[in-house]
């Protein structure tokens, strides 16, 4: 009996520690749709393809307006006397899901200048029994059965911030405020602090959406800039009933008063149920990220920014100023080291 049962403990033990490694695999997402724009033409992928000049919706073959491989998505938003211009993509896939992440990387071009209003990334919830519920709702408040919309895009604040500006969610939801007009325009939802993104350079883009479940304020959303998460509303309502689901997206340039042309290019989109990330990991922390006041300079005034943020804004990732996976008063101590070595002389 002793010798069985030792066999057995030991047979047990055996097969306990087999299982710990499998406990710690996390399941990979399921990919719903990628686009690196390498094959085939723009039809291939996208089903509705819009622009108001001819031509401004194209695929990009020149090394500079490429992030990899040989070719990226460019759009365009023609000059248009003043008045609104669009080049965009969309693909539906329907019926829809309960929570996605969306990742690609974009560049706006040197001389980018949207003015004061633009839509830029867009992603959606229409009704299952109808694709295009969703569409055409501009100022309209949604019920919680018919639509919800999202944008990613920059914002100029009424040009208090340089082209292409701070970047923000522009949100169509059950529980929005209306404006003065007596519509339901997009309401806004951003950081304590703004990033504001420059023209000419490729910047890894994602964010998040999770759907509440009907009846509760249990919806999300957030997105991250080149790894690192900028902000994450919670307590969010989409809907009232689960026939609503994520089920559309669409890269626009869209202008509302357009007196040039405003380019834009895309590229290594990849929408999954779990997480995506960058291509190639998280990037380092740039000192031009610690103006946070936007002065030209670094110095104590943004460590007190920094401090602000931790307290107020947690979630905003450039509180882990030192990139070590934690936001602690070590990273204010290494922020005010850095400035008192004159580390960003070069700003």
């Amino acid at each position: 009996m002793t010798a069985l049962r030792k066999r057995y403990i030991t047979t047990l033990l055996g097969i306990q520690l087999l299982l710990i490694p499998l406990t710690n695999i996390r399941a990979e997402g399921e990919i719903i749709f990628s686009d690196d724009f390498e094959s085939g033409s723009l039809s291939d992928h996208w089903e509705d393809i819009n622009s108001t000049r001819k031509g401004d919706v194209e695929l990009e073959t020149r090394v500079e307006d490429v992030f990899s491989g040989k070719r990226s998505l460019c759009l365009t938003a023609a000059e248009n006397s003043g008045n609104a211009s669009v080049g965009q993509v969309t693909h539906w896939f329907m019926p829809g899901y309960e929570q996605l992440y969306y990742r690609w990387y974009a560049k706006f071009a040197g001389d980018f200048n949207e003015g004061n209003l633009m839509h830029w990334t867009m992603i959606g919830g229409n009704s299952i029994y109808n694709m295009w519920s969703a569409f055409g709702k501009a100022g309209i408040r949604p019920a919680g059965t018919d639509f919800f919309t999202t944008s990613l895009e920059p914002w100029r604040n009424w040009g208090e911030y340089p082209p292409p500006g701070a970047m923000n969610f522009y949100t169509y939801y059950p529980d929005m405020t209306g404006s003065p007009d007596g519509k339901y325009w997009g309401n806004q939802f951003q950081p304590l602090v703004p990033y504001v993104i420059e023209r000419g350079r490729w910047y890894c883009f994602e964010f998040m959406v999770k759907l509440n479940t009907p009846g509760l304020y249990d919806g999300e959303q957030a997105f991250w800039i080149d790894g690192v998460k900028i902000f994450h509303a919670r307590n969010m309502r989409w809907r009232t009933v689960d026939y609503l689901k994520l089920n559309f997206f669409w890269f626009s340039v869209y202008i509302h008063e357009a007196h040039q042309d405003n380019t834009c290019w895309y590229d290594d989109l990849v929408i999954s149920t779990d997480y995506v990330g960058p291509k190639n990991g998280l990037t380092p922390a740039s000192p031009e990220d610690y103006d946070l006041n936007f002065d030209g300079k670094i110095n104590v005034a943004d460590a007190i920014i920094l401090l602000r943020m931790k307290l107020y804004d947690p979630e905003d990732g450039r509180t882990d100023y030192n990139r070590d996976g934690k936001s602690a008063i070590a990273d204010i101590i290494q922020l005010l080291i850095d400035i008192l070595k004159n580390s960003f002389s070069g700003l």
